[in-house]
């Protein structure tokens, strides 16, 4: 059977991906640099596609003259086989709850452990995030094209845009997808959930912008009195970390010194 043959079999049997271990042991009388140069010719006829080295997607007709396919159709396998955990977040979780105006140029996958994967591509379209561990409580789960595709719930969502502010181009950027992300967002007990996981200093300055940038009074209480409960002993902080502007000013309900200029996008 030669290597064209075995991946329509497996498509023809439902099947979409295929590691190259895989391969190799479904054909071990072909030598590896002959697998090598086969599946080459088959991602350069757009045949088979390999987001990361060692993984191959067989592209659907819908993405043949694409040459790839978005990270949301093969990321669940992919990380099963490295047997990672993971979920989208930031403003590509954003998405799945309705509140981007824009989709992002690259996906955003956070996932656990102490090094970042590499593409073998020229193309970049994962941006990753580590992070010790992987809250499985707040983590939403939906079919997508090809499998599951994990995502961050919308609490976790919206304290992560703050507190990631320089990977996804500041805080303008996240106060407007915040506008309508807090929508879809409940944060009563978020101290025993969401903000249990985060960084103080990030659920206070989203308290700030929610409350005073979004003037969203009601949402802001909650997140306060929540706030409050997750650090006992709160302290001054800058609003921005990614801004070398001097003080401005001082917000004593939140502890924020402002050290920038939050401009919301009409969304």
């Amino acid at each position: 059977m030669s290597i064209r043959d075995w991946i329509r079999e497996k498509e023809m049997l439902g099947g979409r991906f295929f590691t190259f271990e895989e391969l190799r042991s479904a054909i071990p009388e072909l030598s590896c640099q002959v697998v090598k140069n086969s599946l080459n010719r088959l991602r350069n006829s757009s045949r088979v596609y390999s987001p990361y080295r060692g993984f191959y997607v067989i592209l659907p007709p819908e993405y043949v003259r694409r040459g790839g396919v978005p990270p949301t159709f093969y990321m669940d396998e992919f990380m099963k086989s490295v047997h990672r955990d993971y979920y989208f977040s930031l403003l590509s979780a954003a998405v799945f709850w309705g509140a981007a105006h824009q989709r992002p140029q690259v996906d955003f996958v956070t996932t656990n452990g102490k090094r970042l994967f590499a593409g073998v591509r020229e193309r970049r379209d994962v941006e990753w995030i580590v992070r010790p561990s992987i809250p499985e409580q707040l983590i939403a789960v939906k079919r997508g094209e090809a499998g599951d595709v994990r995502y961050s719930n919308a609490e976790l969502t919206a304290v992560e845009l703050v507190q990631y502010e320089q990977r996804i181009g500041g805080l303008s950027v996240a106060a407007t997808v915040l506008s309508e992300l807090l929508e879809s967002c409940d944060f009563r007990h978020a101290s025993e959930n969401s903000f249990d996981v985060c960084k103080a200093s990030a659920i206070q300055r989203l308290g700030y912008i929610v409350e005073k940038v979004l003037k969203n009074e009601s949402q802001g209480e909650v997140i306060y009195h929540e706030w409050v409960r997750t650090c006992k002993a709160p302290h001054f902080v800058l609003l921005s970390l990614r801004s070398s502007s001097e003080v401005k000013y001082r917000d004593e309900r939140w502890k924020i010194c402002v050290n920038t200029e939050i401009e919301v996008d009409d969304v």
